[in-house]
């Protein structure tokens, strides 16, 4: 899952990669909160498959929003 958020992080700049390390941390220890991430990871592959820049930005700012605070 890691890999998949510095991914996100690198093509859209909306998270960064201490986002995708809490968020893979927490990811670990909550199913509910896993299962959100995985989901909206997977709205941002389909976006990004289907070139649709204004969705993969809102996937990864959904995903910003959930991550943990510092």
């Amino acid at each position: 899952m890691e890999s998949k958020l510095e991914d996100i992080a690198q093509f859209t700049g909306e998270i960064d990669y201490g986002d995708a390390m809490r968020i893979s941390s927490k990811a670990a220890s909550d199913k509910e909160y896993r299962k959100k991430v995985r989901e909206l990871i997977g709205d941002w592959e389909d976006a990004q498959e289907e070139g649709d820049e204004e969705a993969a930005t809102k996937a990864a700012k959904a995903i910003k929003a959930l991550s943990p605070e510092k």
